[in-house]
């Protein structure tokens, strides 16, 4: 394996979490990253789930680590009503 070929697999290893709200009804809204945090999607899945895509993908909880905190976040349901992120 190439040095270019070992810093994408590192890369990609890396994967991140942050929960964005816990709904009433058992949900769980967060953004999930691979590489870079600062780079993700927004996901819903209900708390059984949630923890186990978690195991499964051993992440890193973003809140824990403040030094990841970009301050630059836009939500996509933001947009989608017209806010200002």
């Amino acid at each position: 394996m190439t040095l270019q070929e070992w810093d994408a697999v590192e890369l990609l290893a890396a994967k991140y979490f942050r929960v964005t709200r816990r709904r009433e009804n058992g949900m769980v809204e967060f953004d999930f990253a691979i590489g870079e945090p600062e780079l993700f999607a927004e996901l819903v899945l209900p708390q059984s789930a949630f923890e186990e895509f978690c195991r499964i993908n051993s992440v890193i909880d973003v809140a824990e680590h403040p030094s990841m905190h970009t301050g630059h976040t836009v939500r996509l349901s933001q947009v989608r009503l017209g806010q200002k992120g």
